[in-house]
């Protein structure tokens, strides 16, 4: 980790934790919506700060102010002060339970498809009642998504105890918490330790395939960058003999909203304004996407994937725009995340970065949208053969409806 030249802590902690309550005070804009006093909570916390002697347990107190907003999009990203560690184990929730999908320790009598059933001796819903209850967001959804990384990297020990079943026997293995770059055998605190074909290939936004009976698919893997229309429009070029398409944006956390407009501008037949956006001082700005021209495509079906971990600019902006315009498209999945509001990342002066909501949505009727999220107009379930097997389930559902 990198050195960082900053003054004594006791010289700063009230002042750092004063600019970030002060920030949050001007710039978020659902205390209401969310019955949330934030000077109550300041006098909460102010006293907490008295007496913390590092910067590392500063920004998790202040952290934990922020849980106080239950909002997903509030909170510390990233800071020099944090060591970046997990333990060496991936989990995915399927249908309210959880599996291992990936054991990255070297041995282990875990394996991919267990399921959990408990951690450290709490049975695995009792463990999701209380970690749930800390961050109270309400959405169920993204109630699942905070546990589940949590149960990778949350403040459960130095070392976790996992029992897991395969469904015939039940076996128990310790996991230690493990710097993420010695697990990815990169150093985080180098630039120059990913090479920029790596770079590259990270943040590619879309993957595209052509599966038989011509059906093509893009994945979106995320709107965060200003190069995703171009690199969609590039894989729509290589679908253009497809006769059916399907778009995936499972897993997608959103991003940009002009990039994600666009995208779903080249396929709505008509104007629909998907609603505004507002922040806490400012006037309200309307989000219309409108036909865009210049891309001729002529597809069967469309199909869009989504599920639980579909959120924010790609489930209130992408899904909701297409839902409904035309026979042809069609949502294919599971209820999406609810996280329907926009936030702005800030740096600190130690290059700590702080995320705020600074942007709540509204319905177009001017009501502020509900963290429900968005129901699919076939409702598929995936199970544990998609870690065991790759069997995907939602993605075969939605070529059989192409080539039907």
């Amino acid at each position: 980790m990198s050195t960082i030249n900053a003054l004594p802590i006791e010289k700063t902690r009230i002042e750092i934790f004063e600019q970030i309550w002060d920030l949050v005070y001007k710039k978020y804009p659902l205390f209401k919506e969310r019955d949330v006093d934030w000077f109550d909570i300041k006098n909460k916390y102010s006293g907490r700060i008295i007496g913390i002697d590092s910067y590392d347990r500063l920004y998790r107190c202040i952290d934990d102010m922020l849980l106080e907003l239950k909002d997903p999009h509030t909170r510390i990203l990233s800071s020099p002060w944090f060591k970046p560690m997990i333990y060496p184990f991936l989990v995915m929730a399927i249908n309210d339970d959880c599996y291992i999908s990936h054991i990255l320790a070297e041995s282990s009598e875990l394996a991919p498809g267990m399921k959990i059933l408990s951690v450290n001796g709490i049975l695995i819903e009792d463990l999701k009642r209380t970690i749930c209850n800390k961050f109270l967001f309400s959405s169920k959804n993204m109630q699942t998504v905070a546990f589940v990384n949590e149960l990778m990297g949350g403040d459960l020990g130095d070392s976790v105890e996992i029992e897991a079943t395969d469904g015939q026997n039940v076996v128990v293995g310790r996991l230690a918490k493990q710097d993420i770059g010695v697990i990815t055998g990169v150093n985080l605190d180098s630039d120059d330790s990913l090479s920029n074909d790596y770079k590259r290939e990270i943040l590619k936004p879309c993957l595209v395939k052509i599966f038989d009976h011509g059906v093509g698919y893009i994945k979106i893997l995320s709107f965060r960058y200003e190069g995703v229309v171009k690199t969609f429009k590039a894989a729509l070029e290589q679908c253009r003999k497809a006769s059916s398409l399907i778009i995936d944006v499972r897993g997608n956390h959103g991003g940009l909203i002009a990039e994600t407009v666009r995208i779903a501008s080249i396929f709505t037949p008509r104007n629909k304004i998907i609603g505004y956006r507002l922040a806490k001082q400012g006037e309200r700005e309307k989000i219309l996407v409108e036909p865009e021209r210049d891309i001729d495509h002529d597809f069967r079906r469309i199909m869009l994937l989504c599920d639980e971990s579909t959120m924010s600019s790609s489930e209130f902006i992408f899904l909701n725009a297409l839902k409904g315009v035309d026979e042809r498209i069609k949502l294919v999945g599971r209820q999406t995340a609810g996280l329907a509001h926009e936030a702005t990342i800030y740096t600190l002066f130690d290059g700590t970065k702080l995320q705020i909501t600074t942007f709540k949505y509204l319905t177009p009727e001017g009501r502020v949208m509900e963290e429900a999220g968005i129901l699919p107009d076939l409702e598929v379930l995936n199970s544990v053969v998609l870690i065991t097997k790759q069997e995907d389930a939602q993605l075969d559902r939605a070529i059989e409806l192409c080539r039907n």
